[in-house]
């Protein structure tokens, strides 16, 4: 680059000097032809004045130096001759000078061109290597940022398969997690069924002993009423006995009629034609849970889902508030829809839909780094979340309004504070509402 600059700027200088030259040439040409011309100019003045002269002459002497006029003439022709031969001759000198400047200026002419184009040619080498040598730096370039560009793309596909891997573990501990679940919650609904059955039996033992004191104080009541029965009947024997013998006494004109202080109670059937009627059996107790009908761990198919919301929740009104629908109730969706309806709400954001791998509910939270799922258990016709130490709620909104000011977790401190709607049409729980055919197998099947 230095050399080009050097050879441009000797370049430049040489074209200077040649226009330089040029203009000195030009200029002497224009003061040589001036020079010429004030010659021409002069010398025609004074040919003019001489042949004003020599007319004035000739007037004067016409007459007498014909002759010598006309001798004149020719020699002034003659000089005249020899003055444009002259002229002519410095004209061929001139011509000729300037022809040889124009010969030394073409050669000058060339030799800067020829100086310019081998400048030229070692100027485009010089760029050409140049060119070269950033087309390797480019190539070399390009070349590691493929390279680092595949590095990275190594390291993301790295980092997806670990998280790919994760994710199967974590669902796979979730599915253990659920699976274990599942058999402590039908453990516990056992356990729960039995302590119930005891109970019931426990009640009807109550209620037979019940039964067996109210039959003894109805046998009890049965014998009072026939020993006053039997006293009715002797006191009437008595006063009829006491009215026919005053009558005796009396005689046949006085009409005697005994009346008695009492009407004489009815008389009773007798014992062995009608049997005390016995009072009705004890109601149960409010606080005995009604008796659920028995189904399996986990619902078989969608279906099953269906006819137990129908059959159990949809009685109880459990997602309406008033005569409206719940704003955050959805359907019978997939986690990923769920996922997907919240993934562009804020953190804070729920909705609440119907679960297909438990009796129950889960509820979707938008938290800030992912979306997490709590299941809602409804075994104990109560609504809490599945784990330890959980307070029961009668129904799901009083859950969600209770979660609304308290935190699901201590650790995540997850508060329900938007509810996230449907955004289809019909709504996503429009199937739970409709009419299904009963399949043969019922969802309550005995375990």
């Amino acid at each position: 680059m230095k050399e080009a600059r050097i050879a441009a700027q000797k370049a430049e200088e040489l074209r200077k000097e040649e226009e330089r030259k040029r203009q000195e040439e030009e200029r002497k040409k224009r003061e040589e032809e001036q020079r010429r011309k004030e010659e021409e100019r002069r010398k025609q003045e004074e040919e003019r004045k001489r042949r004003e002269e020599e007319e004035g002459r000739r007037q004067a002497e016409l007459r007498e130096k014909r002759k010598a006029v006309e001798e004149k003439r020719r020699a002034e022709e003659e000089k005249r001759r020899l003055e444009l031969e002259k002229r002519r001759e410095q004209e061929e000198i001139a011509r000729q000078k300037a022809e040889e400047a124009q010969r030394k200026a073409d050669e000058e002419r060339k030799a800067r061109e020829k100086a310019l184009e081998e400048a030229r040619r070692k100027k485009q080498e010089q760029e050409a290597m140049e060119r070269a040598r950033l087309l390797e730096e480019e190539k070399r370039r390009v070349e590691e940022q493929q390279k680092e560009a595949e590095r990275k793309q190594r390291e993301v596909i790295a980092r997806l398969q670990q998280r790919k891997a994760e994710k199967e573990r974590r669902e796979k501990e979730l599915v253990e997690n659920e699976t274990k679940r599942a058999q402590e919650i039908y453990v516990s609904l056992r356990k729960v069924r039995e302590a119930i059955k005891m109970k019931e039996e426990h009640e009807r033992k109550k209620e037979h002993e019940a039964w067996r004191l109210q039959e003894v104080k109805a046998h009890e009541e049965e014998k009072r009423r026939r020993s006053s029965v039997s006293c009715a009947r002797k006191e009437v024997l008595r006063e009829r006995e006491e009215a026919k013998r005053l009558s005796m006494i009396e005689g046949p004109r006085r009409s005697f009629s005994v009346k008695p202080q009492r009407a004489p109670p009815p008389v009773p059937a007798r014992p062995g034609d009608n049997k005390p009627v016995a009072p009705p059996r004890p109601a149960p107790p409010n606080n005995t849970p009604p008796v659920r009908p028995r189904r399996s761990v986990k619902p078989k198919n969608r279906t099953n889902v269906i006819e137990w919301f129908q059959q159990e929740e949809l009685s109880k009104r459990i997602c309406y508030d008033g005569d409206k629908i719940l704003p955050y109730f959805h359907g019978i969706i997939s986690r990923q829809d769920a996922e997907n309806l919240l993934v562009n709400k804020p953190p804070g954001s729920f909705l609440l839909r119907v679960s297909e791998r438990v009796w129950g509910y889960t509820i979707t939270y938008r938290a800030p780094e992912r979306c997490k799922h709590y299941l809602v258990d409804t075994s104990e016709n109560t609504y809490q979340f599945f784990g330890h130490n959980q307070i029961a709620h009668e129904n799901l909104k009083d859950l969600v309004e209770f979660h609304k000011q308290r935190p699901i977790s201590g650790v995540g401190q997850e508060l329900l504070k938007l509810p996230c709607g449907q955004d289809s049409e019909p709504p996503d729980y429009q199937e739970l509402f409709n009419p299904i055919e009963k399949p043969a197998e019922s969802f309550s099947t005995k375990l």
